[in-house]
């Protein structure tokens, strides 16, 4: 989800299609111009993407998934 925008750019500023639907068409080159303005630059910019390429640590602090039993209360009686 997060290269959607890259990807819509890079076809609505190819003219390539993705969809025989015009609404799709119309709604590619609506995101690509979003991004565009989102990021400050005009249609013949060039636009990269970074992300971090390898697995990370774990995360110090986890929540832990009780039994349900744990978390119902007892009724009285």
């Amino acid at each position: 989800p997060e290269m959607t925008p890259v990807i819509f750019r890079w076809y609505a500023r190819t003219g390539d299609p993705i969809s025989r639907q015009a609404e799709v068409e119309s709604g590619v080159r609506d995101v690509a111009r979003a991004f565009e303005t989102l990021l400050g630059i005009s249609e013949s910019d060039p636009v990269g993407f970074f992300c971090r390429i390898g697995v990370s640590r774990g995360p110090t602090a986890r929540s832990l998934r009780l039994p349900i039993d744990d978390l119902m209360r007892q009724r009285a009686g």
